[in-house]
């Protein structure tokens, strides 16, 4: 409705009648009020009024003067590493770089359980597009789906393509009586083991994570030279996990990332529990766009962060030695023999709080598929295996219609896409 002024310098209103047809009506005029109402305030202005508005301003400059003193001292208050030289700068720009990258082949699970195999095959880590994808595929459309289950030896030792010197890790036997499998999935890992590492330092990748119930994406560091021992005796960082299970999953789908520290004296102490977090997005999810994975350690501290420094996942500063830490218990039970040992700090002779996170890490990008150590918890989203089952891999298997024919047909978008992999030392 818009307003006119009549003949008579009375504002009217135009509105529209009966089939459209623009009537001007007169404003109401009240029959008490005769003479024109006086309005003082419209000849002086009340200087309460101006006051009001300069302190709304101000008030509003200020509070955003102090939310910018806050992020900045929120910034300014995280550690600095110091002097930092770079290592390694990789865009993928010129393909796969091998004299750097090393495509581990092996079929063991790597510890966690995983069915999948990885492979050197070009089908699963290739680029494309400046860009590093980590693609599982079904080992059937290779090997035929009667060698999954019916007597056929995967001998990777026997090939040479194997990546480990231990036979356990390169042979995969299927059986049907014993109800054991080839690893059903075909995946990738790729590391820097062979060529380049960090004793303190800084890493970040820019990545996507994968769509497709079941798989687990993981950017991480081991250790060269495993000074403590075999596994969380010399530690680990994820620097991020994740599960490409969509949103809906009830154990952290695709719109949680994850970061954790695996140390112990055993593998049944590990004390992850104690230094791990995660970052949950509310309108989007990790597979919806490049994000930042990043990394920083020196001898005080340690943190995981995406996106930006501040925005961290884990945090933890050396105040304490991480037997103290732990607090593990004197004596353990041998689980082979029953007996009760003694049980003994693996770290007892380094002088540093950081130990076992004191000697050089290397790098690894994999895609795992599936996994018996808990990752993807029993009984929840439709699992297709009990982790303690002795047939997990094989019913793993079985429910392939329930997995495959979810998991996208576009590989870039079922895999694991990694933009770009940069990697300092302290200098």
């Amino acid at each position: 409705m818009k307003q006119v002024i009549g003949k008579k310098g009375k504002k009217e209103r135009d509105v529209k009648g009966p089939g459209g047809v623009q009537i001007n009506r007169k404003p109401f005029q009240s029959t008490r009020l005769k003479e024109e109402i006086y309005k003082p305030w419209l000849e002086k202005k009340d200087p309460a009024q101006r006051w009001a508005r300069w302190i709304t301003l101000i008030s509003i400059l200020v509070g955003v003067a102090v939310m910018a003193v806050i992020c900045w001292d929120g910034y300014n208050s995280v550690p600095r590493l110091g002097n930092i030289c770079p290592v390694l700068t990789e865009d993928f720009s010129n393909g796969l770089n091998t004299n750097v990258w090393t495509r581990e082949v092996r079929v063991d699970g790597y510890g966690h359980g995983q069915f999948d195999y990885s492979t050197g095959s070009t089908n699963n880590s290739f680029v494309a597009d400046n860009t590093l994808y980590l693609v599982p595929t079904l080992t059937s459309d290779v090997l035929g789906e009667a060698a999954i289950q019916n007597g056929y030896t995967l001998n990777l030792t026997a090939d040479g393509t194997c990546t480990s010197t231990n036979v356990s890790q390169c042979v995969a036997v299927s059986n049907t009586s014993q109800l054991t499998v080839i690893n059903p999935v075909m995946s990738a890992r790729l590391t820097t083991r062979m060529s380049m590492n960090i004793r303190y330092g800084k890493v970040e990748v820019v990545a996507r994570f994968p769509t497709g119930d079941w798989l687990w994406p993981s950017i991480s560091l081991h250790p060269v030279n495993e000074t403590y021992g075999k596994g969380p005796r010399s530690g680990s960082v994820d620097i991020v996990t994740g599960r490409g299970n969509n949103a809906s999953y009830t154990q952290r789908g695709v719109d949680y990332a994850q970061s954790t520290l695996h140390w112990g004296p055993t593998n049944e102490l590990d004390r992850a529990y104690l230094t791990w977090g995660y970052r949950e997005q509310r309108r989007s999810a990790y597979n919806q766009g490049f994000r930042t994975f990043g990394f920083e350690w020196n001898e005080n501290y340690l943190w995981t962060y995406i996106d930006s420094r501040v925005a961290q996942v884990v945090s933890l500063k050396f105040d304490q030695s991480f037997w103290n830490r732990g607090k593990f218990p004197s004596t353990i039970t041998n689980t082979t023999t029953g007996d009760v040992v003694r049980l003994t700090n693996p770290w007892i002779n380094s002088m540093n709080n950081n130990a076992p996170f004191d000697q050089p890490f290397y790098l690894t990008l994999s895609l795992g598929v599936g996994a018996t150590d808990g990752w993807f918890p029993d009984g929840e989203g439709g699992k297709p295996w009990l982790d303690n089952s002795l047939s997990a891999m094989s019913d793993f298997w079985n429910a392939k219609n329930r997995w495959w024919n979810a998991w996208p047909s576009d590989p870039k978008i079922r895999g694991f896409a990694i933009k770009s992999v940069k990697m300092w030392k302290t200098c």
